[in-house]
């Protein structure tokens, strides 16, 4: 057994953020243990006494392609498409997208 706390749950944290993030990027499957380090990871940040933007990203509201594609008026498909580019990720063979991302990127676009 290991234990963290401070910079280094923090690093690793990040650490492993940092690879699952490439590998959805690369559309490479993420292992499930992985997935389930992250969350473990960031609720150990939670429960400290200090609270990481890292850590709120496990309380994410996600959406299904559909959904996205109700907000934003795109098609499902073309949502697929844009799931990557929006920090989705891959669940049970169907795109999860964070609801901030569409958020920030529907406010982006209305800037322009």
């Amino acid at each position: 057994m290991v234990v963290l706390h401070g910079d280094y749950l923090r690093h690793a944290l990040l650490a492993i953020q940092h690879i699952i993030g490439r590998r959805r990027r690369e559309h490479l499957p993420v292992p499930a243990e992985w997935s389930a380090l992250e969350v473990a990871l960031a609720q150990a940040m939670s429960a400290g006494p200090q609270s990481d933007a890292a850590a709120q990203s496990v309380n994410e509201t996600w959406l299904s392609t559909r959904e996205v594609a109700d907000r934003t008026g795109w098609t499902e498909r073309h949502a697929r498409r844009r799931a990557g580019q929006l920090d989705g990720r891959r669940e049970g063979g169907r795109w999860l997208i964070p609801e901030t991302a569409v958020r920030e990127h529907m406010e982006g676009q209305q800037r322009e």
